[in-house]
């Protein structure tokens, strides 16, 4: 990791011809570079970071010599820093350099609008890469992503829609994601204290939005996917207040 962030010196002893190979710090000097996942560095890597961000100098692996940086540094992470700091996991003075201008970006289950627009992206992106045509997710599969409570977030639906890509023979169902989990947590995270009445008229309020995007909200065609009458889903879709607004 430190000589990929901050470049790798000439073999020693010279003699070997090797030169200077420039870390990605280095490579962006003059711009802009993200850092992901930089609550995972180590101790001593925080603390050479810590150096760029005061001083804008690097010191690349075996050397001592410094060579100077202009370079905006963004970071990211999926980990409480706040909290790492707390517990001695992370330096403070460093947290304090990067939390200049912070962006919280809300983890996917408290983004559902977000799911399905990321899942058909990364469907079409699978689908191009496997040379897979165009696959669609069925009813069932729109239902179990939103229902998923997503811990690994995008990286997770990513992975998620790459498999069920590989896996599925036509159209994508529930089946084909590879979402199931342990039964006690299925049923801890389901109940929140409303009637049963009120659980199913929420499930398949879900079920039927889910069906009419995953068809474009073309009722005729969603209502022979369900088997069931175009009036009887008209019928649904005012009961239940589905709106694709």
């Amino acid at each position: 990791m430190d000589a990929e962030l901050f470049g790798r010196a000439a073999d020693d002893p010279p003699a070997t011809g090797a030169e200077h190979r420039a870390g990605r710090l280095e490579r962006a000097d003059g711009g802009t570079i993200l850092l992901d996942a930089v609550g995972d560095l180590s101790a001593e890597t925080q603390a050479k970071l810590l150096g760029v961000l005061q001083h804008g100098r690097i010191y690349p692996v075996g050397s001592g010599d410094a060579r100077t940086v202009d370079t905006r540094i963004i970071a990211s992470s999926d980990l409480d820093l706040e909290s790492l700091v707390e517990r001695a996991a992370f330096r403070r003075d460093l947290f304090y350099r990067l939390n200049v201008m912070p962006i919280y970006l809300p983890p996917l289950r408290e983004r559902p609008d977000d799911i399905v627009a990321l899942a058909n992206h990364f469907l079409k992106r699978s689908c191009a890469i496997s040379d897979r045509g165009k696959l669609k997710f069925t009813a069932s599969a729109l239902a179990a992503l939103r229902e998923h409570s997503w811990p690994g977030n995008v990286r997770e639906l990513a992975n998620a829609v790459e498999r069920a890509v590989v896996a599925a023979d036509s159209a994508i169902g529930a089946q084909h994601l590879g979402l199931g989990t342990d039964l006690r947590d299925q049923a801890r995270d389901a109940y929140h204290g409303e009637s049963l009445k009120e659980a199913v008229r929420g499930y398949k309020r879900r079920f039927i939005h889910g069906a009419l995007e995953s068809h474009g909200w073309n009722q005729t065609t969603t209502a022979r996917s369900l088997a069931i009458q175009r009036t009887y889903l008209s019928r649904l879709i005012k009961e239940l207040e589905i709106s694709n607004r």
